[in-house]
């Protein structure tokens, strides 16, 4: 035991602090006043206490457990002051469409941002502002998205959707030949949603044949203003037409056809391709245009696929026990 000037000074050895570098910066007796580290009213125990905290060190002392300063549940750290949202959720996004800028709503000072999983191609995401700006790929996707705000008084997340339309309908060439005797449109439908050549996603597609049962018009002098003619007809009117590789192709008329020239041809492949269609976009019974029926009796139209002119539709007419591509047409 010490005294000094009357104090005593009996258990002063026996306070424990575990950080040495406590034990010189802040000693638990200080003269001229009994200052314990553990009295908490005293400057000893609140220095000590704040210097804890800045170390991050998360031992208990003097019976009371400390937290991490940059902890959210710190209770001196305020998460609830704090937020992240995306209130546009969820977002339809157009493909080959510039999205602008989707921005988060935030309260609070946040200093990095992440999102997961990846945005589909063509979007790009900045992780200081959780911006999310681009224009999206050719494709059609949906997904929810979950971005994780980082800030000093804690991490918070907010959950977003994508919804990405395309701006049009597709047409893709088969990749696989036919012969000219399916009988019905529903056989040369079921042909183009079975091709390998169909682009992905959840598209049903029809072919652009020529038959009693689905054509444009079937008037000599053409189709325009006789779109009334049309029976269960592929294309729609002032819809914009893509390659599925989101090439564009054309936009079809109010009476559902093409103009010519074409923006680009359906395809860059240059193979014949089975229609029954003339060059005015008619469609006739004929034994010389559709094979009879598609039952591979005559002969029928078929037009060139790596065309922009009319000559997509026909070039000339073939036996039909030739093996051809065909059109098909997202509905």
């Amino acid at each position: 035991q010490q005294t000094t000037k009357g104090y005593n000074y009996d258990n002063c050895v026996d306070t424990k602090i575990y950080l040495t570098v406590f034990f010189f910066l802040f000693p638990s007796c200080n003269n001229p006043e009994y200052d314990s580290p553990c009295t908490f009213d005293k400057s000893s125990f609140q220095k000590v206490y704040l210097l804890k905290q800045f170390t991050n060190d998360t031992s208990s002392f003097c019976g009371i457990e400390n937290k991490k300063v940059n902890s959210s549940s710190y209770t001196g750290a305020n998460s609830s002051s704090i937020s992240i949202s995306y209130t546009g959720s969820p977002y339809t996004i157009t493909a080959l469409n510039s999205v602008g800028s989707i921005l988060p709503q935030v309260v609070g000072t946040f200093t990095s941002y992440s999102i997961s999983p990846s945005l589909p191609a063509g979007l790009n995401f900045n992780p200081s502002t959780g911006e999310i700006t681009g224009t999206p790929s050719f494709l059609i996707s949906s997904g929810n998205y979950t971005v994780t705000a980082i800030s000093s008084l804690g991490t918070q997340t907010a959950n977003l959707t994508l919804n990405i339309i395309l701006p049009g309908k597709r047409i893709f060439l088969s990749g696989n030949g036919i012969l000219g005797n399916w009988a019905t449109t529903s056989a040369a439908d079921n042909f183009c949603n079975s091709d390998p050549a169909k682009p992905l996603g959840p598209g049903i597609y029809k072919a652009m044949i020529g038959f009693v049962s689905r054509k444009a018009c079937n008037n000599g002098g053409g189709c325009v203003g006789f779109s009334a003619e049309a029976i269960d007809w592929v294309l729609f009117a002032g819809i914009k037409y893509y390659r599925p590789d989101g090439t564009f192709i054309a936009q079809a008329t109010n009476d559902r056809i093409f103009t010519f020239p074409l923006t680009n041809p359906i395809s860059n492949i240059s193979t014949n391709v089975w229609t029954g269609i003339d060059l005015g976009w008619n469609t006739t019974a004929a034994s010389t245009a559709e094979c009879t029926g598609w039952t591979s009796a005559g002969f029928g139209n078929y037009g060139n696929s790596n065309a922009t002119t009319n000559s997509i539709l026909y070039v000339s007419n073939s036996v039909c026990g030739s093996s051809y591509r065909l059109y098909c047409v997202e509905q």
